[in-house]
């Protein structure tokens, strides 16, 4: 099981999650925030590729 160094709040977004745990006072996690950082990549990626399939359905 993971554990990150630095506590996610209640309403964190995971953009500034990643921030923090990059540039924050917790420490520099480099390596875990890239990851997160590719997995909001692909997340994005993935809803704009079925937003495409989508649109393209309806013309």
């Amino acid at each position: 099981m993971l554990h990150a160094t630095t506590p996610a709040g209640a309403t964190d977004i995971l953009v500034s999650y990643t921030f923090r745990i990059a540039f924050g006072s917790y420490g520099q996690d480099y390596g875990l925030a890239s990851a997160i950082a590719t997995v909001i990549f692909l997340m994005v990626g993935f809803i704009a590729w079925v937003n495409l399939k989508a649109t393209r359905r309806l013309q």
